[in-house]
């Protein structure tokens, strides 16, 4: 006959059995556990990167809106001309009415809407006259003026023939903020 195992035996084997089935399963939960705050991190970092970006661009939306007034700030030809300011730039109307030239179109980047409206002024006929006291001070003028992000100008022409410097604007448009 064999030889009988004694119960102190398997109660050493039951126990070591036992010892490394939770040794097997700790590590286990270990290594999940330690997955699932790794993955965590991961997601807090990309949120704070998340908010520092869009906090960073928060001031780019206060510069848009000082840039760009808004559409319906533009209630009459007095506020766009007092929003151009022309004087500023030394430069005067051919005549003090301006009007509307088309109407407002939506200004798109990549086919994508902008939410601005660009709007085309005349002074005179089809045109923007704006008159200086001088060809330096018209030139000046005229370059600070199509520095000015709310405000496109094209196809532009110094008429030399005249008394008072003045430039010829076909293309005179603001933008409004809608």
């Amino acid at each position: 006959m064999g030889k009988q195992t004694s119960p102190k035996f398997l109660l050493y084997l039951f126990a070591w059995v036992m010892a490394a089935i939770l040794c097997s399963s700790g590590l286990q939960g270990y290594r999940i556990l330690s997955e699932k705050a790794k993955q965590q991190r991961t997601v807090t970092e990309s949120i704070l990167r998340w908010k520092k970006s869009f906090l960073a661009l928060s001031g780019t939306q206060d510069r848009w809106n000082r840039t760009f007034i808004q559409t319906s700030s533009a209630r009459d030809m007095r506020t766009i001309k007092n929003m151009l300011d022309l004087n500023a730039y030394g430069l005067t109307l051919d005549n003090e009415a301006i009007a509307f030239k088309s109407d407002q179109t939506e200004v798109l980047s990549n086919a994508i809407p902008l939410k601005l409206k660009k709007v085309c002024l005349v002074s005179t006929g089809s045109d923007m006259v704006l008159k200086a006291a001088t060809y330096e001070q018209l030139l000046a003028g005229y370059v600070k003026l199509s520095h000015r992000r709310d405000i496109f100008i094209d196809n532009v022409s110094i008429v030399g023939d005249k008394q008072v410097p003045e430039a010829v604007i076909s293309d005179f448009c603001i933008y409004l903020r809608s």
